[in-house]
């Protein structure tokens, strides 16, 4: 899912996703501190960015460290996260069962 972000005069971040539907939902400026959180991972990324995208219906996220990226092999671990990688840099991860604890 790819979002568009605007925040509107109730203080609620509203992000309307690129489904069909258009669905709305709504984050408000204290949930944003917990986004601030990851601005030390970030930070730590070779290009300083990431990119994430969770596709609800396979409960999965995506988490890229650089961009474009051509893994050139890929590791699964116990705790079904796949790590990818191009050479011996790890340019990203999948999280399989995103939504289980």
């Amino acid at each position: 899912m790819h979002v568009r972000c605007n925040l509107s005069s109730t203080n609620k971040l509203r992000l309307r996703d690129n489904l069909s539907d258009g669905k709305e939902i709504g984050v408000t400026r204290a949930d944003i501190q917990e986004y601030l959180k990851l601005l030390p991972v970030v930070k730590q990324t070779p290009q300083g960015s990431l990119w994430s995208s969770y596709d609800a219906e396979a409960d999965v996220l995506y988490i890229n460290f650089k961009k474009p990226s051509h893994a050139t092999d890929s590791e699964l671990t116990d705790d079904d996260v796949i790590i990818r990688y191009e050479g011996d840099e790890i340019i990203g991860v999948t999280i399989l069962h995103a939504s289980q604890p």
